[in-house]
């Protein structure tokens, strides 16, 4: 049988909605685009975000690439249509 540490008095983070309104999806014309810093562990939850926000701001499209500049990670997401 599995066993867990229980912990005591460690503070709930506050809710994270609409993470998408600190990008500028929102304002974005078609052909533009931004790059993200970030490292390669939040690749991944920054791609997630570009998604979520083609889904949630229909009929607008973003697409989202990795670039790496020395040992800099950056994404960068391209408003489509």
């Amino acid at each position: 049988m599995m066993t867990f540490k229980i912990d005591r008095n460690i503070p709930i983070p506050t809710a994270r909605r609409g993470t998408y309104a600190k990008y500028p999806f929102k304002t974005m014309k078609v052909g533009e685009s931004f790059a993200i810093p970030c490292t390669d562990d939040t690749v991944h939850r920054v791609q997630i975000n570009a998604m979520a926000a083609t889904r949630n701001h229909k009929p607008r499209k973003f697409r989202s690439a990795v670039e790496r500049e020395g040992k800099s990670t950056y994404v960068r997401v391209w408003r489509l249509a």
